[in-house]
């Protein structure tokens, strides 16, 4: 177990596609029948967008039926061939995406505008796509260079804003084309079924914090303030806890911890020197300011420890030279 401590669009044109616009393609009236299990997770590495996604080797696919292309293309066209996917980037088990492959008939080379939205079965926003999977992308519209002729664009939806939805699938995918010129093509199309809890969130759930004094030397009084946090990990991973000690509104100290945990519960302590307690000659409760962070995502919380008196720890010990 690995364990680190411390203290203290190339583009040369402007894409004026709407949103508002592109939401307003009709939705298919047909969608695939339901599953009763979560698709096959796809592990490949992030690949080119221009280049067809990986077929999953298990699982359904959804939308093996034509397409329909509800705005007239000029320069590229849908073919009516799509497929969706859960997209694990790290292997553990949770899709970090939804990815959709879109095949499409390039007429003519050259750069185009990519948008798309995912929406659940009652209509709420989810999610704006991108072309590469990247949990720290903002912009909403994106742009490649396509070849002339047939190709699957890979489009990635950020899977904590799947699970955040709290709403199953399947969902609702509109995607809108265009150029220099305008808008040139735009369809809806359904996805499989998805489980919400079968997407990447938080890597954990923090689920009790404690505190005590604790003594690990034969010296009377406390030499550390242990503050312990239960989380209970989803998935196998790195999480970091830091903590901020406060008196009041007097800063006191901080301590940080990174773990490499394993999936289940497990217990992340923070050991706060007692000398930052008796030193300031302050009383609790003392307040602990926690933040919680993984690969994808941080969250935070307030704790407030018993009411220790700062002679409960020990004093620190002269040092003769």
């Amino acid at each position: 177990m690995a364990c680190r401590i411390s203290w203290r669009q190339p583009c040369g044109f402007h894409l004026g596609i709407s949103l508002d616009g592109l939401l307003g393609f009709s939705a298919l009236a047909a969608s695939p029948a339901p599953l009763t299990s979560p698709p096959a997770v796809s592990s490949s590495p992030a690949q080119n967008p221009t280049e067809p996604g990986p077929t999953p080797t298990t699982g359904p696919t959804a939308n093996t039926e034509p397409v329909p292309t509800t705005v007239p293309a000029g320069e590229i066209a849908f073919t009516g061939n799509a497929r969706d996917s859960g997209y694990d980037m790290d292997g553990n088990g949770l899709f970090e995406f939804l990815r959709v492959d879109i095949e499409v008939d390039v007429i003519e080379a050259g750069w185009f505008g990519v948008t798309a939205a995912l929406t659940t079965p009652d209509g709420r926003m989810v999610a704006l796509g991108g072309l590469t999977p990247d949990l720290f992308r903002t912009a909403p519209v994106a742009s490649t260079e396509l070849q002339a002729g047939v190709q699957a664009i890979a489009i990635y939806f950020d899977g904590r804003a799947v699970r955040s939805s709290e709403a199953d699938g399947p969902y609702t995918v509109t995607v809108g084309f265009s150029d220099a010129t305008g808008s040139l093509a735009g369809v809806d199309l359904a996805t499989q079924h998805y489980s919400h809890l079968a997407v990447m969130g938080d890597l954990f759930e923090v689920q009790n914090i404690r505190d005590d004094g604790v003594d690990t030397d034969a010296i009377p009084g406390y030499n550390l303030l242990r503050v312990a946090s239960d989380i209970n990990l989803l998935a196998a991973g790195q999480v970091t806890v830091q903590g901020q000690l406060f008196a009041g509104s007097t800063f006191l100290g901080d301590v940080t911890q990174t773990r490499d945990l394993e999936t289940g519960g497990q217990t992340v302590d923070l050991d706060f020197p007692g000398v930052f307690i008796v030193g300031s000659s302050m009383d609790g409760p003392f307040t602990v300011y926690l933040t919680f962070s993984d690969a994808y995502s941080s969250s935070s919380r307030t704790f407030d420890t018993k009411a220790y008196r700062h002679q409960e720890f020990q004093v620190p010990r002269p040092v003769h030279r």
